[in-house]
């Protein structure tokens, strides 16, 4: 039997990776005229369960201002003005 031993540093960029591929489908979803207020809808509920995950594994959820504290650059979708990725793990 073997252990699998994961860093917190690792989890942290496994979520940040998640967190920007939603991003990018956020982006197409957007492109494509879909209803902007699902999409933001979408968005909050697989935060919060990037959140809860983080949560799980001892990291702290950033805040939830709008902002991107992920360290990517701003996606298609935030330069056009829709919504933005929130927050990042600490």
């Amino acid at each position: 039997m073997s252990l699998d031993i994961w860093f917190r540093e690792d989890i942290k960029h496994i979520l940040l990776a998640a967190e920007r591929a939603s991003d990018v489908a956020l982006a197409q979803g957007a492109e494509s005229a879909a209803d902007l207020g699902a999409l933001r809808a979408y968005r909050r509920g697989y935060r919060a369960a990037l959140s809860a995950v983080a949560l799980a594994c001892g990291l702290t959820p950033g805040p939830d201002d709008g902002t991107s504290g992920t360290g990517f650059p701003a996606g298609p979708a935030r330069q056009a003005g829709r919504p933005a990725p929130q927050g990042g793990w600490q």
